[in-house]
């Protein structure tokens, strides 16, 4: 299947943020490769070529496979674009279920009855094809939603606070991308 435009501006866009391997002791994902943490995902094929110091074509194509699954998950190819890199972005940064949650209450600010069940179903993209509109409101919504949310993670552990203004230079990219 063919990849969108879209998708690889948003892979782009993240990859740029996420950087190549990364182990920082405060990092609550522990190691990471492209952003894809093997705390939470230690499954992933990539890991074979990562520990093999095999940085070929396999390794890009482990990275790029991960993360469109994510984006087919999320339905983003059915996303405006400009709302879709948001979208995409906080489910690489915080994960996807977070990522639907903003998305919904983004949505329910401007009067659409959505559960807040996290799940970017029929409901949830009928609503964003419905308030395209109001797209702008939509992701300057999202991006609050994630500064409050950094916020917290930073007020609740201080160790987390060297992170914040890569947290809130990437947050604020994403609506100038």
């Amino acid at each position: 299947m063919e990849k969108s435009d879209s998708f690889h501006t948003a892979l782009t866009f993240v990859l740029r943020y996420e950087g190549k391997l990364s182990n920082v002791k405060s990092d609550h994902g522990g190691q990471t490769y492209c952003g894809i943490s093997r705390k939470f995902f230690p499954n992933w094929e990539g890991w074979q070529y990562v520990d093999k110091d095999l940085g070929d074509v396999r390794l890009g194509t482990a990275v790029e496979d991960f993360y469109y699954k994510i984006w087919q998950h999320l339905r983003c190819d059915e996303i405006v674009p400009e709302l879709a890199l948001a979208v995409f972005d906080i489910a690489i940064n915080m994960g996807e279920h977070d990522a639907g949650v903003m998305l919904q209450t983004a949505l329910q600010a401007i009067g659409y009855p959505l559960l807040l069940d996290g799940d970017i179903g029929n409901k949830t993209i009928a609503t964003c094809k419905a308030s395209e509109k109001q797209v702008l409101f939509i992701l300057l919504y999202v991006t609050i939603l994630r500064i409050r949310h950094y916020r917290a993670i930073v007020m609740k552990d201080r160790s987390q606070e060297k992170f914040l203004l890569g947290w809130l230079n990437r947050t604020i990219a994403t609506i100038e991308t």
